[in-house]
């Protein structure tokens, strides 16, 4: 009986010159993982050209309007310093490799020109390596130092609670990760070395392994950029003479505000538009924007906008504003939060009588209308009388058929149980 036919081995050096391509292939996933981790931590930290657009310039800017119309001169500078931190290391080693540096040391730094390109490249990794320490010790100390609204920020995180003690601790974990990305690139360099001196053994081989990389490479789709969708998040803060304890209002509205604030870190919520409105001047607005500028003046918000007043606390007409704000804004998401004891005292409301708890839901209220479209409802720090008739309200309009076919996230806080899930009010993780 015929024997089955083996199927053809592969070369042994094309075997070599294989597993040399996917070492290097995983030391350059490495290395874009270095890059990653700088370009974002510089564009967390800095501020340059912020407000210049790419999109705006003259003949060059319509490639980057294609690409993304938020793209700013900052984002250029973050990455030209990012490829710099980890080109550097990899120039370096490649070079060291080259010129077989390791082999003999001394003889190679006895010639005067050798002992210069030391020189040389001992400032450019220095600088290297001072710019990341010093930028991964802003963004420690950052993290570390608070929120703008009075809260803590770390979340549980034990290593960013211990760099709060002893900010001292974060020089030492930059230093770290810099000696991090001068062992990938060692690695890189090693890989990319040994991988040129089998395409230079063969010429055919190394064709085709070009080949190949580029075929990978152009066979990849590009991923489709997919409009975001529009979301609003409309606010509103009891800040009249129904919010008895003024130092926990305040501590729960830096709670859902700084929670708003970290959406700026996420792809799809940092273009929401969010919109701040108190009951004690319920006709306007009190302030707009996206959560980077919710992050950047929170501590003159928390100042100066949000201050509590003896005065009413109009529930009705903060509500109508919002749903004002609604029809001309015409977001396709919505979030709808109150903060307070959800008592009502509409204007005018100086006729000195007492208001008696539970205080039924007002007529009008128009919370209740917006939420037949929005995607998130909240109340936070609600009077424990309030509670049992705000849910029947919300039963009553048929809210809690759209909570149980998942189409609102629906949450109501007392005071205990908000402060028991400060920073995951709006949902997701402490």
């Amino acid at each position: 009986m015929a024997g089955r036919s083996r199927p053809p081995e592969l070369p042994p050096g094309f075997r070599l010159l294989l597993q040399q391509i996917l070492f290097v292939v995983f030391a350059f996933g490495l290395e874009v993982a270095m890059f990653v981790l700088f370009l974002l931590s510089f564009n967390e930290t800095m501020g340059f050209l912020t407000g210049s657009y790419l999109c705006d310039l003259p003949v060059v800017g319509p490639p980057f309007c294609a690409i993304d119309e938020d793209l700013t001169g900052s984002h250029v500078l973050c990455g030209l310093l990012a490829f710099f931190c980890v080109a550097v290391p990899v120039a370096i080693w490649l070079q060291i490799y080259r010129e077989r540096i390791l082999d003999d040391p001394q003889a190679w730094f006895a010639r005067p020109a050798n002992r210069l390109k030391a020189i040389v490249a001992g400032l450019l990794l220095a600088l290297a390596v001072g710019l990341e320490v010093t930028n991964l010790y802003t963004l420690i100390a950052r993290e570390s130092a608070g929120s703008p609204f009075g809260v803590p920020t770390s979340g549980g995180n034990p290593l960013m609670d211990a760099l709060a003690d002893k900010q001292a601790l974060g020089v030492v974990v930059s230093i770290v990760i810099a000696t991090v990305n001068i062992v990938i690139a060692a690695i890189t360099a090693r890989a990319a070395y040994a991988l040129k001196g089998s395409f230079d053994n063969n010429r055919l081989m190394s064709a085709a392994a070009g080949l190949i990389l580029l075929g990978g490479t152009l066979g990849a789709p590009a991923p489709a950029m997919a409009a975001q969708p529009t979301q609003a998040v409309f606010v509103v803060i009891e800040t009249g003479g129904t919010v008895q304890d003024r130092e926990q209002a305040t501590e729960l509205v830096g709670h859902v505000l700084n929670e708003l604030s970290l959406w700026r870190r996420q792809r799809g919520k940092k273009h929401a538009q969010i919109h701040l409105i108190v009951t004690d001047q319920p006709t306007e607005v009190r302030w707009s924007g996206t959560p980077q500028q919710l992050h950047d003046q929170g501590a003159w918000l928390m100042q100066e906008v949000l201050a509590f007043r003896a005065s009413c606390s109009d529930l009705v007409r903060a509500w109508d504003q919002a749903a004002v704000t609604a029809r001309i804004t015409r977001p396709d998401k919505m979030a709808l939060i109150q903060i307070g004891p959800a008592i009502h005292a509409g204007y005018p409301c100086d006729s000195g009588e007492p208001i008696a708890l539970p205080q039924p839901v007002p007529t009008g209220l128009k919370l209740t209308t917006l939420a037949q479209k929005a995607n998130l409802l909240r109340w936070v720090g609600v009077h424990p009388d309030q509670d049992e008739l705000l849910l029947d309200h919300v039963e009553n309009s048929g809210l809690m058929k759209r909570v149980e076919a998942g189409e609102l996230d629906f949450d109501l806080f007392g005071p205990a149980r908000a402060r028991a899930h400060a920073g995951a009010l709006l949902g997701g993780r402490r």
